[in-house]
């Protein structure tokens, strides 16, 4: 769980006898740094959370975010209903809630019924995080949107689509006036991967939202790269951020037609993009420097690079240097380079530095060493 600056006063003391367990080790440990993510996997631990901050409700401050994994109900593991009543058992009692996780739900779960006493209960939240879930319908996946007054941030992950919608459907609901969607305040939209993500951009763009943080991890087909432009051009000059990611094995022309599917010269208004680059093969790699070659912004400030290094030899090609050729142009205040492959961390640094160093000073060149663990 992660760290929280706040500590409880010197003086707390608890009741071994009364508290569940399994919490003991985190608040003798951590001065409850530890619950500022409370995890909930199914009714005894939610019924052991409930006891616990009653117990001692010093406890309730230090919890930002609920993650709820529904993997015990879903596999059936566990068939007691238990996230319906979450809203029952926690509303106002965690002020200081900002963040809620729905992972591995699927529609029977995830209905209005469900979860629309969510936004009543924890009227703070201003994050929602979707891992690995399924709406029956796209009107149940906005109603939830909706129902958070104070929501700035969403997070998608996998999103499994709305089975019980045909696209006419759909678009005939999209269409329908709904001037509760002109409240909708979104600054930051991360979309990791799933097959919606055209949907959900059609959706934003009928709302009030002006994006100034946008993540997308795994632009593969036309169709998306054409939403993505789509979409940028109506944010225009409001975004401030960009992470992009791009794969090419489904529609391989965008290998080399890159400017005809995704343009970013409109937003003009970046201070700050982030590549990611899945692979590093010589025939992948154009679209990296033809997003670089798009950047009219005279504001752009950072770029930050993300590269599965393997080999040594895996920046050592006419490709790469024309990259370095286009991040040259910009005015940076800082280039990160960030390793996450397989690659030790000493000799990534050396193919990092060989690469950039020679154009970039140590002011300006920043290596990260981010990599992935990888099974003997």
């Amino acid at each position: 769980m992660a760290a929280f600056s706040q500590q409880l006063p010197t003086d707390f003391v608890y009741d071994r006898s009364i508290i569940p367990p399994r919490y003991h080790q985190l608040l003798q440990s951590s001065g409850l740094s530890g619950f500022e993510t409370v995890l909930l996997k199914n009714l005894d631990e939610l019924q052991e959370f409930k006891q616990m901050i009653a117990v001692e409700p010093q406890t309730r401050p230090y919890v930002k975010e609920l993650h709820l994994d529904g993997w015990g109900s879903l596999s059936g593991n566990d068939q007691r209903p238990w996230i319906d009543s979450i809203p029952h058992h926690l509303a106002g009692q965690l002020s200081n809630l900002k963040s809620i996780h729905f992972e591995l739900w699927d529609e029977s779960y995830l209905n209005t019924q469900c979860i629309l006493g969510f936004g009543n209960a924890f009227p703070t939240v201003d994050t929602l995080r979707f891992s690995h879930c399924t709406f029956a319908h796209f009107r149940d996946f906005e109603e939830v949107l909706l129902s958070f007054p104070a929501l700035s941030h969403l997070s998608v992950y996998n999103l499994n689509g709305f089975p019980e919608d045909d696209p006419n459907t759909t678009l005939t609901y999209l269409t329908s006036p709904n001037p509760r969607r002109r409240d909708v305040r979104l600054k930051y939209l991360h979309i990791a991967w799933g097959d919606n993500a055209e949907l959900l951009f059609a959706w934003l763009r009928l709302t009030a939202c002006s994006l100034r943080s946008l993540r997308l991890d795994r632009v593969s087909t036309e169709d998306d790269a054409r939403a993505v432009t789509a979409l940028l051009q109506t944010l225009g000059p409001e975004l401030r951020h960009l992470t992009i990611g791009c794969v090419f094995n489904v529609d391989t022309a965008m290998r080399t037609h890159f400017d005809d599917f995704i343009n970013i010269s409109g937003s003009t208004g970046l201070v700050s993009l982030r590549l990611l680059v899945d692979s590093l093969d010589t025939y992948d790699l154009p679209w990296v420097s033809s997003i670089l070659a798009q950047l009219a912004s005279r504001r752009i400030a950072e770029v930050a690079l993300e590269v599965p290094l393997f080999s040594e030899e895996d920046l050592e090609n006419t490709t790469w240097s024309e990259i370095v050729a286009k991040l040259r142009e910009l005015n940076l205040r800082k280039l990160e380079v960030v390793h996450c492959g397989q690659l030790g961390s000493e000799d990534a640094e050396a193919a990092i530095q060989a690469q950039f160093s020679l154009f970039f000073c140590p002011d300006v060149l920043h290596i990260v060493d981010n990599r992935i663990a990888f099974l003997d």
